[in-house]
């Protein structure tokens, strides 16, 4: 099994990273599942994105206690269980970093898939650049219905209201921001290559 996750990294077809300023705990738990993630072949080819997000409840020894799917594709919610399962055989309470125990914290896994570069040289690729239509506080408050645990999409609505003198309203979608980041123990991100990058 080592060896096939060995060539799969060699391939290009998966990498993984966390968000940055992490305990160090949190770095240890983030590369246990490095290690053992992966982007599927069948989701890669089904160009199949998207967050899978796990409810973990931490018992008063730090140690994992009941582990609940909250969202995902049922493909990746797959993946990210099995690795969940060899995660936990190996827990340590440190993974926990600044975290209180005997509490439910939020494990986000995301799915990317990466796009091929385009050639700039090759005519056939060159397209005129069409203005993009400005993301509005409506356009973020809809995202919000869809994923309302994404703490980025409110830190990105907060800074629409603060530019448009709405502070109050910022306000309260900056101390959801902090609510939210206290809640998650880590969001991990998986990028695949898809089968184009074969050829290039």
């Amino acid at each position: 099994m080592k060896h096939l996750l060995t060539l799969i990294a060699c391939l290009g077809f998966i990498s993984t990273a966390a968000f940055a300023q992490s305990p160090a705990g949190v770095l240890e738990m983030n590369k246990l599942f490095s290690k053992n993630l992966k982007y599927s072949t069948e989701a890669r080819n089904a160009d199949i994105q998207g967050t899978v997000l796990l409810s973990i409840e931490i018992d008063d020894q730090g140690y994992p206690a009941n582990v609940k799917v909250l969202e995902g594709n049922p493909i990746l919610v797959e993946e990210v269980q099995d690795t969940y399962t060899k995660v936990e055989e190996n827990w340590k309470p440190a993974y926990l970093g600044d975290k209180a125990f005997g509490q439910e914290y939020l494990l986000a896994v995301k799915f990317k898939m990466q796009e091929p570069q385009k050639d700039p040289r090759d005519p056939f690729t060159v397209t005129a650049h069409a203005k993009k239509k400005p993301v509005t506080i409506e356009d973020y408050t809809e995202r919000i219905a869809e994923s309302p645990l994404d703490a980025g999409l409110y830190e990105r609505r907060a800074n629409l209201y603060e530019f448009q003198g709405q502070k109050l309203l910022a306000e309260m979608d900056r101390n959801q921001v902090a609510f939210l980041k206290d809640k998650f123990l880590t969001q991990i991100v998986v990028v695949g290559y898809g089968p184009q990058y074969r050829s290039l």
